[in-house]
């Protein structure tokens, strides 16, 4: 695997594309490399970002506006389509918040030499505060933390990555159809691996740490109320396999409404689930 053989595909939402973690990390590998590859940058933002003509020296950028904030499964198969006619091999889906070290590309060039049958790359995710939130156990529509994981060839049906950092094979994204549009952000990495690991049962944990800034800390209740809408939107439009399905969206949306109700001392959340979760057609 080369370096040009990747797409990168960014999402962002009111950033400044200077201001890009991801970015910035994956700006200064390539300047010790010397190679210049396709970005593909989608941005949810309400206005256009002031870098959308701006010219980086390391990378060719596509950069696509959307303000109607359709979402990072909407990004992720725009990205891909565009990698499709780019004839590239993998694509690697960055946000705005998550932090990688300066190598982090020759560590997925190394993963995938040594696992060449292996269609699905990813890192060590840990929150701002050190704990692993990705890869995690998903059980009954919910992630779970763990507690120590070290990098190698795990399987799909014993651990779920999240969307920061996980190379995927641009023939088997495709095979499985991509990412769920309907679920804009909350269940969006789930309801891909669910439909990925019918086809791909295995995962490569590679020997890297990055580091994201994990939503589920923030107090300030207007976010948090945002944040919920989304929550209870992505699980309502959730694809449904089996009936037990819609008891185990149900449960997972009535444990965070109970959660946030609780964390705030607040009823002002019942509304949205109401509205948003039990109503909305």
């Amino acid at each position: 695997m080369t370096l040009d053989s990747i797409l990168p595909i960014l999402v962002v939402y009111k950033q400044n594309l200077r201001n890009s973690i991801s970015l910035n990390a994956l700006s200064t590998h390539l300047d010790k490399t010397g190679i210049r590859i396709d970005l593909f940058v989608y941005d949810n933002s309400p206005a256009l970002s002031e870098l959308a003509s701006f010219k980086f020296k390391q990378f060719d950028v596509t950069y696509i506006h959307d303000p109607l904030n359709s979402g990072v499964s909407k990004a992720y198969n725009s990205g891909a389509r565009f990698g499709s006619t780019k004839n590239k091999e993998w694509i690697m889906l960055l946000d705005q918040d998550t932090g990688f070290p300066d190598d982090f590309m020759i560590k997925y060039q190394e993963a995938s030499i040594k696992n060449p049958e292996i269609k699905l790359f990813c890192p060590i995710l840990t929150t701002q505060f050190g704990q692993i939130m990705s890869p995690c156990v998903y059980r009954h529509k919910q992630g779970q933390w763990v507690k120590q994981l070290n990098k190698g060839v795990y399987s799909l049906y014993s651990f779920s990555p999240v969307n920061s950092g996980m190379m995927i094979n641009l023939k088997a994204f495709n095979k499985v159809g991509g990412y769920n549009e309907s679920v804009r952000l909350d269940f969006a990495d789930f309801q891909f691996i669910e439909r990925f690991k019918n086809s791909f049962k295995m995962f490569c944990l590679i020997d890297l740490v990055c580091h994201q800034e994990f939503s589920g800390f923030e107090k300030n209740i207007v976010t948090l109320k945002n944040r919920f809408v989304l929550f209870c939107e992505g699980a309502r439009n959730c694809d449904r396999r089996v009936f037990s399905d819609n008891i185990w969206y149900l449960f997972a949306v009535l444990r965070r409404l109970i959660g946030l109700t609780l964390k705030t001392k607040k009823i002002s959340f019942i509304p949205i689930f109401i509205s948003v979760y039990l109503l909305k057609k």
